[in-house]
């Protein structure tokens, strides 16, 4: 059995977009502990557009930024990211997320878990880290990773390695696979079902 994981970066989440029916706290002076934020923004919703469509979505409970390390942090989040015809490719939720200014690593966390509809796939796990410029997302070395299909067929492990230019993946430190051996083959026949040839 071969499972292909079609995996939509969560890239560039943060990026600006527009911030509705949100409350705004503006500290004036620069943070005095690393714990209070300079800016803080409760249930915001941001867009992010790529030639005038829409391409993701992001609600968060809240949103808060902090000076001195130059960091976001968004809690209790929800998002959906969307292909070229407005469909959604992926939808996620997650505890908490964090990224720098330049939004090139990201973190999920606090259960996360990630639908593709397209696939029928979901992905679920406590922690997962997202590296903008290699491509990777990857999980933590301790925390089990489950992956999921309309079939039934479960595959889980730890270490979970996603390269989402080459879409394949690899658990590093172990793997289990179940799978409903009547429920898969029934679902890969309507999936691929042959072509009805006769005159």
């Amino acid at each position: 059995m071969r499972i292909r994981l079609l995996f939509a970066p969560v890239s560039c989440l943060l990026l600006v977009c527009c911030a509705d029916s949100s409350a705004l706290r503006w500290i004036q002076q620069p943070s005095a502990t690393r714990n209070t934020p300079t800016i803080a923004f409760f249930q915001v919703t941001f867009d992010r557009y790529n030639t005038h469509l829409l391409e993701t979505r992001l609600h968060a409970q809240t949103l808060e930024f902090y000076h001195h390390d130059q960091t976001w942090t968004a809690r209790d989040i929800h998002f959906t990211r969307y292909d070229g015809n407005g469909r959604a490719s992926v939808r996620g939720h997650a505890g908490v997320l964090l990224t720098d200014c330049e939004g090139t690593v990201f973190y999920l966390g606090k259960k996360v878990d990630c639908f593709f509809p397209h696939e029928g796939l979901r992905l679920e796990g406590r922690a997962f880290r997202w590296e903008n410029t290699r491509a990777l997302f990857t999980s933590d070395h301790f925390s089990p990773v489950r992956i999921s299909d309309a079939s039934g067929a479960v595959v889980t492990g730890v270490g979970l390695c996603v390269n989402a230019r080459t879409k394949r993946f690899v658990f590093q430190n172990g793997v289990h696979i179940d799978v409903d051996l009547d429920s898969f083959a029934k679902t890969r026949a309507s999936r691929y079902a042959a072509p009805n040839l006769s005159p």
